[in-house]
């Protein structure tokens, strides 16, 4: 089946716009096929890094460790990576000092 289908398709038998809950048990079993059992259930920014959460293969878990890692290192403000640390203001952020001051 074409790539372009599917992913054109697959969104409409989600439940809720979501593609993490399937309303029919094939669609559920085309997912699974199509992914190899790998998803991403939530991604979000805590403690000023950046989080994914999932089930995934070593190799996509590794890829994500290390854009965890990168995020840490960037500035939020500006994207240098030079000089960036945790600031708190009542909620924490990555900031270069440039953009810290």
């Amino acid at each position: 089946m074409d790539a372009f289908i599917i992913k054109t398709i697959y969104p409409l038998l989600a439940s809720g716009n979501s593609v993490v809950r399937v309303k029919y048990w094939w669609g559920h079993r085309l997912r699974e096929r199509l992914t190899k059992g790998q998803m991403i259930t939530d991604i979000k920014e805590k403690y000023a890094t950046l989080r994914i959460y999932g089930y995934f293969d070593k190799e996509i878990d590794s890829i994500i460790e290390l854009a965890e890692i990168e995020c840490g290192n960037t500035c939020q403000q500006c994207g240098a990576k030079d000089n960036v640390q945790i600031i708190d203001k009542g909620w924490l952020y990555n900031l270069c000092e440039k953009c810290a001051g």
